[in-house]
């Protein structure tokens, strides 16, 4: 069971960095908003979790000498889930004012939790059993699922348009794979947090979380993988009956709507 989970959390990390590395070429070439969003929201979280490893031997040892580390790889994690909220506006709803206002609020609310957690005396881990935690971590997921459901009711806005031979299967599925990546790590953000208030320990202390977190993990990164730079080899697999009467120009300009 170990080993599975250090041999997934390996492969979820290499998967991260690959993706973190080709979204930050695509931002710094192409200056999209939804780009740059989603570069920088994989290039903090990689950032965040560099920088809880480093700190993985002292929060054994000596939590209270870890608070001003956590605290920043805390700050991380918020500021990349602020810069995913900016990319599920730009990229689902990007005329919407409402979509704006909703962006700027999960916005304030995550960073509020940050805050919130950062004046505590309790270690603000991501497990911590804390009322200030809980308004952390539920920012967070609020964010996730923000992006699931866009993902989810675009992806079906799109399977419909493919049926009639105007759209692309393989950018449908691609925005099914977003959706699912961004429920994946709001169920990861939940679980840990009710692992910590259910058990009074992270799911890494917890047997069956040896299996579960890494799985979760590596399910997101798959996904996050495969959404954004799918190999050619995965491009002709998906949904090949929605192929009929495929219009090469029309899945051009339903992509260019997804990155206004």
């Amino acid at each position: 069971m170990q080993q599975f989970g250090i041999t997934a959390g390996l492969a979820s990390l290499a998967l991260s960095l690959l993706v973190c590395v080709r979204l930050v070429a695509v931002a710094l070439r192409t200056r999209g908003a939804p780009e740059i969003a989603m570069g920088t929201y994989q290039a903090l979280i990689v950032a965040a979790i560099a920088a809880y490893s480093k700190l993985r031997e002292q929060l054994l040892t000596d939590p209270a000498a870890a608070f001003s580390g956590v605290v920043f790889a805390n700050l991380l994690i918020a500021l990349g889930v602020v810069a995913l909220a900016v990319g599920v506006w730009r990229i689902y709803r990007p005329a919407e004012a409402w979509a704006r206002a909703l962006c700027a609020a999960v916005s304030l609310w995550v960073m509020g939790g940050w805050l919130w957690t950062s004046l505590g005396s309790v270690l603000p881990t991501t497990v911590a059993a804390t009322p200030a935690n809980v308004f952390f971590v539920s920012g967070r997921s609020a964010v996730y699922l923000w992006g699931g459901f866009e993902g989810i009711r675009y992806h079906g806005m799109m399977r419909r348009r493919v049926a009639l031979g105007l759209g692309d299967p393989v950018i449908a599925h691609q925005i099914l794979l977003w959706g699912v990546f961004s429920l994946c790590m709001g169920l990861l953000a939940v679980s840990s947090l009710t692992a910590g208030y259910a058990l009074g320990k992270a799911y890494a202390s917890w047997t069956p979380g040896l299996f579960i977190t890494p799985s979760i993990t590596l399910v997101a990164s798959i996904c996050l993988w495969l959404g954004f730079f799918p190999p050619a080899a995965y491009r002709r697999l998906p949904l090949r009956e929605w192929r009929h009467g495929f219009d090469e120009i029309e899945a051009q300009r339903a992509l260019k709507v997804l990155l206004i």
